[in-house]
C-alpha cells in the first residue's frame, strides 16, 4: 500500500525535530530533509549551483500558470534554460547546465519526474508542484504591501485563478510564521482576495495566525455585516465558516440553531469544510444546549463535513449527551468518515438504547472494533427476541448482502407497514427500497390499493412503471370511485389498468361529459368535479392501454367525443419524466393516425368550432409527424379565414354582437404554433415561411423559424429555474459579430424579407405592428447588417416593443447606445403620470424592461447618471437588482468603475462581496 505523501514527510523529519503544524511546513521540512541526504545533495549542488530552488519555482510557476500537471519537453528546457539566463544576467553564475542535463538531474535526485503520453516533465505529487508555486505567490504578496500594480497583478493572476489556490494557501500558511513584513504582507493579500474571491479569503484567514488576522479583524468583520442578509444562508455565511473565525459566532449562531432544518442543514454545509472554531469557545455548552432534534442535526453535520476538530467536537458532545439518538446519528457520520477511533471513543459508555438503534440500521460491520461489535451482537440478539416492526424489517431487507432474494419479503412487509407520510425516514426507506426491489415493492403497493391501505406520494408512479395492464373489477371500480377529484388510491389504480378497463372508464368519462351543463346550459358543478376527476384519473393509466381504448371508440365518436378523446392524449406532466405515463412509437404512430382522421372529419363539417378544431393541433403537437403539416395548414387557414370574419363582424357591430366579440377575443393560434414547434423539419420551416406577413400567425410564425435556429445552433440551457434574463452568452455573441458581421442565417433572411415587405410608404398600422414584432424575433438570430431597416424599426416600435427590440439586437451581439434607454426610460416616467399603475403595480415591469438594458449600453460611463436621475422609489435594491446583475455582462472597459461608482454612491445596494463577483474577468 502507498504511503500517504504527508505521512512519508513526517517520517522523514530528523529525530527531535518539532512537530509541524501546518502542511506547508510537513512539505518544507520534507523537501530540506531530502535535499540534505549526502548522494542527493553533491549530484544537485554540480548542476544547479545551488540554485535548485530557483529552477523548480519557475517550473512549477509555468505548469501551475497554464493550469497543467504536465510540461512538454520543449517548455521545460525553455523554462531552465530562462531562469539560468536570469541567473547570468543578475550575475549570480557565469555559466548555466544544458537544460536536459540538469531536468534529468531533477528526475534522478529531487521531485521532478517524466510523465505522460508525450514526452515531458512533471513533480512526484502535486503538492510539491504547488509548493514551489507558491514561493512565486509569496513574492508578490510582499510587492502587493507598497505597489499598487503588484496588488492588482496578485489579484488577477493568482487569487482569481483556481489552479493557484493551493499554492496561495501555502504562501499563506509560510508567511502567517515569518517576521512582521510577511505577516504585513500576508494581511494584505486576505485584503486583496477579498475583493475577487471572499470564500477563498476565507480559506486564507483559517490558515493564517491572530499576528495576521489582528491588523485586518475590523474591517474583515464589518464587511460581512454589511454582506450578510440576516436570517439567510448566502455567499457571506460561506466565507465567515471558512475562516474559522469565532468574531463571526454571533452572526452564525442564529443560523446554525434556527429550528427550521432548511436554515440550519444548508448553514452547516455552506462551506467545503465545517470550521467549529467559528462558533467560539463556548461552542460545546451552546450545542449541547439546543433541542434534541437540533442538536442532532448540528452534531452529524459537524461530523460529517468537519475536519478533524469537528470530529473532536462532535464526538465529545455526543458522548455525553443523554439522549441515544443524538449518539447513534453521530456514529452514522463518524462511521461514514471511517473514524473508528471517534467511533470506540462515543460508544464507550454508550448504553443499550443506543446500540438497539444501531443494530437496526444495520450498517457498522466494518467498524474494526470488537467492543462496538460485541454489543451490535448483542442488539441484534435483542431485537430478535422483542420483535421487529415492519419498518425495521424492510430497513434490514434493504441493507442485506447483495444477491439475498428477499422479493417476497419486501411484497409482504411493504403491504402491511403503517405508512406516515409526516415520517421523511420512512419515506426515504421506501425510495431506497424500490433501487433494489422495484417489482417487489411495487407488488406491495398494488396490495396496498386493494385492501385500502395508506400511500404515499409517489406511489402511483410506482406502479406505472412497473408496466402492469390489469383487467381487473375490483382495481377498475377504486378507479370509478365517487371520491375527491385528486384520490391517491383512484389514481394509483387507474395507473395500472388494460385497455378494456381503461374504455370502461373512458366510457364513464363520455357520459359524465354530457351531464356537465342542462338543457338550459346550466353548469351542474357536482358533475363538472365528477368529469374532471374521471379525466385526471384516465391522465395516470398507461399509455399503451389508453391508445388502444380510444382506437376502439374512435370509429363510432361525434365531433364532441372526438374532443374529449383528443384532450386525454394531450395530458400534461409538467416537466416532470418520473410522473409521466409516456407512449411508446406505435402508441405515437396510432395517436398521429387519429389526429389525422379526426382533422380530416373536422374540416369536412365546414363549420366546426374553431376551438374544437384546435385541440386536434394540441394533440397533434403531443405525436409530433411531418405528416400533419397538410393538415395544420388546412386547419390553420381555415381558423385564420374564420377569425377574420369574426373580427369584421364585431367591429361592424360596434362589438355589441356578443357571439362575434367572443371569438374575436379568442384567436386560438397557438395551438397550431405549438404543433408546428413539435415538428422539428425542413419542412414546418419551409411552411413558416408563408405565414410571415400574415397579420394574426406571422409573429408566431417567426417564433417557429427562431426556435428551429437556436435548437440546432446553440447550447441547451440547463438552469430551469433563472430569474431574469440571460446575458451569459452576450460577449461571445459580440466577439463572433466582430469577426464576421455579415454572418446571418436563413430564418433571419426570411424574417427581414418579410419585414421590408410591411414598412413600404403607406404601410397600416397593423403592418407597422407586425413589422416590428417579426424585428424583436428576427434580431435575435445572427441577421449579418442590416442598420438601415432597424433604424427604421426602432423608429416605428412603440415605447415598450422598443425596449423588447433593442433587448434582442443585444442578445445578438450587437451594441446599443444608452441614450436610447434614456429616453425610454424617461417616455416610461411620463407615460406614467397618466397611468400610474405602471410604477406601482404588476413589479413595474414597463420600467425594469428598460433598466435591465443599461448595463450593457454604451457608454457605460453614462449608467450612474442615469440611475441618480431615478426617483427613490426606483433605486431601491430590490427594483435595480437585475441592472446590477447585468453589469457582469458589460464589454466596456469602464464596467468595473461603475461597479464601484454604486458601491460609494449607494451602499444600500449591495455589500462588497456581491459586487466583486460582478467584476468582469
Amino acid at each position: 500500500m502507498t504511503i500517504p505523501l504527508y505521512l512519508t514527510a513526517l517520517l522523514s523529519l530528523p529525530e527531535g525535530a518539532p512537530f509541524p503544524i501546518t502542511k506547508e511546513e510537513v512539505l518544507r521540512r520534507f523537501i530540506a530533509a531530502h535535499e540534505q541526504e549526502a548522494r542527493r545533495a553533491a549530484a544537485l549542488h554540480v548542476v544547479a549551483l545551488g540554485f535548485l530552488q530557483d529552477y523548480l519555482n519557475d517550473l512549477a510557476l509555468f505548469a501551475t500558470t497554464t493550469a497543467n500537471t504536465a510540461i512538454t519537453d520543449i517548455n521545460a528546457r525553455r523554462s531552465v534554460a530562462e531562469t539560468a539566463r536570469v541567473l547570468v544576467d543578475d550575475g549570480q553564475i557565469t555559466i548555466s547546465t544544458q537544460p536536459d542535463t540538469l531536468l534529468d538531474t531533477l528526475v534522478s535526485n529531487h521531485v521532478l519526474t517524466r510523465s505522460g503520453d508525450r514526452p515531458g516533465y512533471s513533480f512526484q505529487h502535486q503538492q510539491f508542484q504547488e509548493w514551489y508555486a507558491s514561493h512565486h505567490v509569496e513574492g508578490l504578496m510582499l510587492q502587493a504591501v507598497s505597489d499598487p500594480a503588484a496588488r492588482e497583478k496578485l489579484k488577477v493572476d493568482v487569487l482569481d485563478q483556481r489552479p493557484w489556490e493551493e499554492a496561495v494557501l501555502f504562501a499563506v500558511e509560510r508567511s502567517a510564521l515569518g517576521d512582521n513584513v510577511h505577516k504585513a504582507a500576508c494581511s494584505t493579500a486576505i485584503h486583496a482576495a477579498f475583493e475577487v474571491d471572499p470564500v477563498l479569503a476565507g480559506e486564507m484567514i483559517f490558515r493564517a495566525s491572530d499576528d495576521v488576522w489582528a491588523p485586518i479583524a475590523t474591517a474583515m468583520r464589518n464587511l460581512p455585516e454589511q454582506w450578510h442578509a440576516p436570517g439567510k444562508v448566502d455567499r457571506a455565511v460561506r466565507f465567515m465558516i471558512a475562516s474559522g473565525r469565532p468574531e463571526f459566532g454571533d452572526l452564525i449562531w442564529p443560523l446554525i440553531s434556527h429550528p427550521n432544518s432548511q436554515v440550519h442543514l444548508p448553514a452547516l454545509r455552506a462551506a467545503k469544510r465545517f470550521r467549529p472554531s467559528v462558533l467560539g469557545n463556548d461552542a460545546s455548552a451552546r450545542i449541547a444546549a439546543l433541542p434534541p432534534e437540533i442538536r442532532k442535526n448540528v452534531l452529524h453535520e459537524i461530523a460529517l463535513h468537519g475536519g478533524i476538530d469537528g470530529l473532536d467536537l462532535a464526538t465529545a458532545i455526543a458522548k455525553t449527551d443523554s439522549d441515544p439518538d443524538v449518539k447513534a446519528t453521530v456514529v452514522d457520520a463518524l462511521s461514514f468518515r471511517r473514524a473508528d477511533r471517534h467511533v470506540a471513543d462515543l460508544l464507550a459508555d454508550a448504553g443499550d438504547a443506543t446500540y438497539d438503534i444501531l443494530a437496526e440500521k444495520g450498517h457498522l460491520d466494518d467498524i474494526a472494533v470488537d467492543a462496538v461489535q460485541q454489543e451490535l451482537r448483542r442488539a441484534g440478539e435483542r431485537r430478535k427476541v422483542a420483535g421487529i416492526s415492519h419498518f425495521q424489517r424492510l430497513r434490514t431487507l434493504v441493507h442485506a448482502p447483495v444477491g439475498d432474494d428477499h422479493d417476497t419479503e419486501v411484497t409482504e412487509t411493504v403491504a402491511e407497514m403503517e405508512i406516515d407520510r409526516k415520517r421523511d425516514g420512512e419515506m426515504h426507506l421506501l425510495y431506497e427500497a424500490r433501487k433494489r426491489y422495484p417489482e417487489a415493492l411495487a407488488k406491495g403497493l398494488l396490495r396496498r390499493v386493494r385492501e385500502h391501505r395508506e400511500l404515499f406520494y409517489g406511489a402511483d408512479d410506482i406502479l406505472a412503471a412497473a408496466g402492469f395492464a390489469l383487467e381487473d373489477g375490483a382495481l377498475l371500480g377504486i378507479a370509478l370511485e365517487e371520491t375527491n377529484r385528486h384520490d391517491d388510491r383512484a389514481e394509483a389504480a387507474a395507473s395500472v389498468l388494460g385497455p378494456n378497463a381503461v374504455g370502461r372508464l373512458i366510457d364513464a368519462y363520455l357520459a359524465a361529459g354530457k351531464v356537465v351543463r342542462d338543457a338550459s346550459g346550466q353548469y351542474n358543478q357536482a358533475a363538472g368535479d365528477r368529469y374532471h376527476g374521471l379525466r385526471d384519473r384516465i391522465g395516470h393509466t398507461p399509455g399503451a392501454s389508453l391508445v388502444d381504448a380510444v382506437q376502439t371508440r374512435a370509429v363510432s365518436a361525434d365531433n364532441e367525443e372526438i374532443v374529449q378523446l383528443a384532450e386525454l392524449f394531450s395530458r400534461e406532466t409538467y416537466g416532470d419524466e418520473k410522473r409521466a405515463r409516456p407512449f411508446n412509437v406505435e402508441g405515437l404512430a396510432a395517436i398521429g393516425v387519429l389526429a389525422r382522421e379526426w382533422a380530416e372529419r373536422m374540416l369536412v363539417t365546414g363549420d366546426e368550432k374553431r376551438l374544437r378544431v384546435a385541440t386536434i393541433a394540441t394533440m397533434m403537437s403531443r405525436a409530433p409527424s411531418v405528416e400533419h403539416l397538410p393538415f395544420l395548414k388546412r386547419m390553420l387557414n381555415d381558423n385564420l379565414r374564420r377569425y377574420r370574419a369574426f373580427r369584421e363582424q364585431a367591429t361592424a357591430s360596434g362589438w355589441k354582437d356578443r357571439d362575434a366579440v367572443h371569438e374575436a377575443q379568442h384567436p386560438n393560434m397557438h395551438e397550431y404554433q405549438r404543433a408546428f414547434l413539435a415538428i422539428k423539419a425542413p419542412e414546418t420551416a419551409a411552411l413558416m415561411r408563408e405565414y410571415l406577413t400574415d397579420e394574426y400567425f406571422g409573429e408566431l410564425a417567426a417564433r417557429v423559424l427562431a426556435f428551429q435556429w437556436f435548437e440546432a445552433n446553440e447550447p441547451k440551457d440547463d438552469n430551469k429555474f433563472r430569474s431574469g434574463e440571460d446575458f451569459s452568452r452576450v460577449e461571445e455573441r459580440r466577439e463572433a459579430r466582430a469577426a464576421d458581421p455579415a454572418a446571418t442565417s436563413a430564418e433571419a433572411e426570411a424574417i427581414f424579407g418579410a419585414i421590408e415587405t410591411l414598412i413600404v410608404v403607406g404601410s397600416s398600422d397593423a403592418q407597422v405592428k407586425l413589422a416590428v414584432a417579426l424585428g424583436i424575433v428576427g434580431a435575435r438570430l445572427p441577421h449579418g447588417q442590416r442598420d438601415a431597416t432597424i433604424q427604421k424599426l426602432v423608429s416605428l416600435a412603440p415605447r415598450q416593443a422598443r425596449a423588447a427590440l433593442l433587448l434582442s439586437l443585444v442578445l445578438s451581439g450587437e451594441d446599443i447606445n444608452i441614450k436610447l434607454v434614456a429616453d425610454g426610460i424617461a417616455e416610461t416616467f411620463e407615460a406614467a403620470e397618466k397611468e400610474t399603475w405602471i410604477l406601482t403595480q404588476s413589479d413595474a415591469y414597463q420600467l425594469r424592461a428598460w433598466l435591465r438594458l443599461l448595463p450593457i449600453a454604451k457608454p457605460a460611463t453614462d449608467l450612474p447618471a442615469i440611475v441618480r436621475g431615478l426617483p427613490d422609489a426606483q433605486r431601491e435594491p430590490r427594483m435595480l437588482e437585475e441592472m446590477v446583475g447585468g453589469l457582469s455582462s458589460s464589454s466596456s472597459d469602464d464596467a468595473e468603475g461603475v461597479v464601484f461608482t454604486f458601491a460609494e454612491e449607494d451602499p444600500r445596494q449591495v455589500g462588497l462581496g456581491r459586487w466583486c463577483r460582478l467584476l468582469p474577468k
